[in-house]
């Protein structure tokens, strides 16, 4: 495969016309817009070079393909040694396994329990299960639900990564 199929697919995007003001909210604003416009421009010129210089980018993708499938062998490798110990391996570091404390709720005293800096989130899934078994009332918890808004993902093409 050479490097402009791999880039192509890397970064495989539906044609869209961005001068099409309809197919936009008018929320969109002109700098966004142009944004879009600008990378769309970007990408057309990325491929061209790339095009123009088929020979040297099919050779440095071999390089790199070989560069990544050994890191990727090495670094699992290092994940498999036995240690529960920081260690380093020629230019890789692998951390000290991670410890967690977990508290079993069930033999927490109440009183600890009902301090609010103790306990800040419910676990929803659980909580809407039991409302879904009947095993609690809707109305009795229906004032302490709240929905709350996260930030949007934006998904779209991938930038080109090349590992230094």
């Amino acid at each position: 495969m050479t490097l402009r199929q791999i880039l192509i697919e890397a970064v495989k995007i539906e044609e869209t016309d961005i001068n099409d003001k309809t197919k936009y909210p008018s929320r969109v604003s002109a700098e966004t817009i142009q944004s879009v416009r600008d990378f769309e421009e970007a990408r057309k010129d990325m491929f061209a070079f790339i095009e123009d210089n088929d020979e040297v980018f099919n050779t440095f993708m071999e390089l790199v393909l070989r560069y990544n499938t050994a890191h990727t062998t090495a670094k699992a490798g290092i994940k498999t040694i036995r240690t529960d110990k920081r260690m380093k391996v020629g230019p890789f570091v692998r951390s000290a396994k991670p410890e967690k404390v977990v508290w079993d709720s069930a033999t927490i005293p109440d009183w600890i329990l009902k301090d609010r800096n103790v306990i800040k989130d419910l676990d929803s899934k659980y909580l809407d299960g039991l409302m879904e078994a009947g095993m609690v009332s809707e109305d009795v918890v229906k004032h302490c639900r709240k929905i709350i808004h996260t930030t949007p993902r934006v998904t779209g093409p991938k930038p080109v990564v090349i590992d230094p």
